[in-house]
């Protein structure tokens, strides 16, 4: 009888020993081990990151999450920006000083000053001067929603007396016009008016005294020193239009 070769049977049929049942535990124990210590790592990293991003995103990008709301529901990136800017603020490209009367507008009596610190305006000549001017307002305001009524100034002289009569556009029923700048330059008497805005009517509540409104007005003054040789007056305003220099209604004089 032909004997078996142990060598020619298949390895794998063969039972395992003892010593490779233990060998293979401990292998098995070692890898469950190893997934438990990944896995712990992990969660612990996602909770530092939950979103799994880089932290320094929001600074690459330039957000930010401690934004406060507005009034309006929507964010504030923390800038103030800075409104548009009164439009009785006006400024000195066009050569009027910026601080004839400190920076306020008032319906007067004012004088002009005997001197001009601004380096665009002489002093006045001969001393000069402009005095009591003040601002009238009128009574017979129409609202004139399509401004087809013309901004006017009509400018008289009587003695050393002078008079202003206006016609032009108000935004609120409550509004008023007054003095910006009131000077003589070299021997030019100039003054420049600009709207008032008053809030006690610019309400929600009060739709009906939203215009434009034309209102009629008069500017009254007087000469102190002799005349100028010539009286210019300006008006300037969100409404107002006409053939100023800077687009605003516009009168002179020669005296």
């Amino acid at each position: 009888m032909p004997v078996l070769d142990s060598r020619s049977q298949d390895d794998e049929s063969r039972p395992l020993s003892s010593h490779q049942i233990g060998s293979w535990r401990r292998r098995r124990v070692l890898s469950a081990g190893t997934v438990t210590l990944l896995s712990a790592l992990s969660g612990c990293l996602n909770f530092i990151n939950p979103s799994g991003q880089d932290a320094s995103t929001d600074r690459e990008t330039g957000t930010s999450s401690n934004r406060e709301p507005r009034r309006d529901g929507t964010a504030s990136s923390g800038d103030d920006g800075g409104g548009p800017q009164s439009g009785s603020e006006s400024g000195g490209a066009s050569g009027s000083p910026d601080a004839t009367l400190g920076g306020d507008i008032v319906d007067g009596p004012i004088d002009s000053p005997a001197t001009n610190e601004h380096p665009w305006i002489e002093d006045p000549e001969d001393d000069l001067r402009l005095a009591d001017v003040t601002v009238h307002m009128g009574s017979e305001w129409i609202r004139d929603y399509l401004q087809v009524e013309d901004d006017v100034l009509a400018l008289t002289v009587a003695g050393n007396q002078f008079t202003v009569e206006g016609n032009a556009h108000l935004e609120w029923e409550c509004d008023t016009f007054g003095l910006k700048h009131v000077f003589v330059n070299g021997r030019v008497g100039e003054v420049y008016l600009e709207p008032v805005a008053n809030d006690a009517c610019r309400t929600n509540e009060n739709k009906a005294g939203r215009g434009p409104w034309l209102a009629p007005f008069s500017v009254t003054g007087r000469f102190d020193g002799g005349r100028p040789d010539a009286l210019e007056v300006h008006l300037e305003g969100q409404f107002i239009r006409g053939d100023g220099p800077r687009g605003g209604a516009y009168t002179r004089q020669e005296l």
